[in-house]
């Protein structure tokens, strides 16, 4: 219920007052969205799906706990972020009232509980939808993926349930549905132990050591010369992150690029500099006397958000953007002794399984199914593939690769790896050294060999 003045925008910026509507007015009334533009229908979508969201659930309070347990959960865990590529509060939310919905008599603590289980066991890209899409004839796109082609490279759609339907999780990449997979998976083991009283509920909002799990990170760091640039400039490179995401995934010699949603300050600020940090954990494939060139991958994102800064006008003096390679034994040097001092019992070493999309049905009762076959996107051959087919060939003891790291160009960027891709033990990595900024030249750091 909403009481106000719909407004028109018409063109040469001129505005008609299409008129007042009642205190009492429901705003589920899809009639409400006839003569309104695109960017209207949306400012309106956030209260209409929360409408029909508590509509559709047999018990709003339950609900209500349910999700407030399970959003604590997702934060804890580092999925909760829209922006990066995981799930937001409304997909969330979507989430619990599904599960609402498929055991309408069970209390919050049992509701949790089926969370985790009906979801790690979904059959992504199937969607989730809290009711059949509406027939409503008023011009609007809508999630359909046997009318767009698009919407079939969907990985894990979550259809709003209010006209025009829309997938929530469009974001979503492979690494971050396989994380979230695992999270859910995780989840269930915890919640069953809950419930036959070998857990207690403090277990499940235990953080994960994310800096144990892996042995090789990309930093990535946004720095300006203002609070108020630094906080325009955040936005913008947090916006695009998702992007580097994509960028590593696409590579065919990494299995999983883990962006931490939690953005991070420098140990030891610079004065007048502010700078933020994200780190993104890789796993690379197993695969002897490989040179991984993440030139390319890197090169096309600072592109990207150079290119959109200069669009908007945002970009200022001082404003830069630089990406590192560090192992895991050098992130004291950006971060705090009391991040990376976790137990590391609670730290596993992620498999390097690679990333493809799962295709199927859902079980029968968990969702209404929608027609139309996702495919999968094909992928570009990229100037770094060829490097790498290249460097296959090349057989090279360790101690020749070491010198021709100590030759190679001081923009570059070398790993010498031992006996596991993913594995501290046995690693002889040379000296880091971040990629020159965006803003003064571009990135030319050639290789990342990995000698498994």
């Amino acid at each position: 219920m909403l009481a106000g003045f719909i407004v028109y925008q018409m063109p040469h910026s001129q505005t008609v007052c299409l008129g007042a509507f009642p205190v009492w007015t429901d705003l589920r009334d899809d009639c409400l969205l006839k003569n309104l533009d695109p960017k209207c229908v949306r400012s309106l979508n956030g209260c209409r799906v929360t409408d029909e969201i508590l509509r559709l659930v047999p018990n709003i309070e339950n609900f209500r706990l349910a999700l407030r347990a399970i959003k604590l959960w997702a934060k804890k865990h580092g999925i909760y972020s829209n922006a990066l590529g995981y799930l937001g509060g409304v997909s969330w939310a979507m989430l619990v009232a599904r599960t609402c919905q498929l055991y309408p008599n069970a209390v919050a603590a049992t509701l949790v509980h089926k969370f985790f289980l009906v979801f790690s066991q979904w059959k992504w890209p199937q969607p989730v939808l809290l009711k059949q899409p509406d027939n409503v004839n008023l011009g609007f796109t809508v999630w359909d993926p046997r009318v767009n082609i698009s919407d079939r490279y969907h990985l894990m759609p979550i259809i709003t349930p209010a006209y025009p339907q829309q997938n929530s999780t469009f974001n979503v990449s492979l690494s971050t549905r396989t994380i979230m997979q695992e999270e859910f998976k995780q989840g269930l083991a915890i919640t069953e132990d809950i419930m036959v009283g070998k857990a207690t509920w403090d277990k499940l909002f235990e953080p994960p050591n994310f800096f144990g799990k892996y042995k090789h990170f990309i930093v990535l760091l946004a720095s300006s010369s203002s609070a108020e640039d630094q906080l325009e400039w955040v936005g913008l490179v947090e916006s695009k992150v998702r992007h580097l995401i994509g960028n590593l995934e696409r590579n065919p010699h990494i299995t999983l690029a883990h962006v931490n949603p939690e953005c991070f300050s420098q140990l030891e600020p610079e004065p007048d500099k502010f700078c933020a940090m994200w780190f993104i954990g890789l796993v690379f494939a197993k695969t002897e006397n490989l040179n991984v060139d993440l030139t390319y991958d890197i090169q096309s994102f600072t592109d990207s958000v150079h290119r959109q800064a200069v669009q908007i006008k945002v970009l200022k003096d001082g404003m830069k953007i630089e990406a590192r390679h560090v192992k895991r034994k050098q992130l004291h040097t950006y971060l705090s002794p009391s991040l990376l001092k976790r137990d590391k019992k609670n730290s596993v070493t992620p498999t390097s399984t690679p990333l493809q999309p799962v295709n199927g049905d859902s079980p029968g009762t968990l969702s209404p199914a929608v027609d139309g076959t996702p495919v999968n996107s094909g992928s570009k051959k990229r100037p770094s593939d060829s490097t790498a087919e290249n460097s296959r060939k090349k057989v090279k003891t360790k101690e020749e690769t070491l010198n021709q790291g100590d030759d190679s160009p001081s923009n570059s960027i070398v790993v010498h790896c031992g006996d596991d891709s993913n594995s501290a033990e046995g690693l002889n990595v040379g000296e880091e050294r971040p990629l020159p900024p965006v803003s003064s030249s571009p990135i030319t750091a050639k290789v990342l060999p990995l000698l498994m």
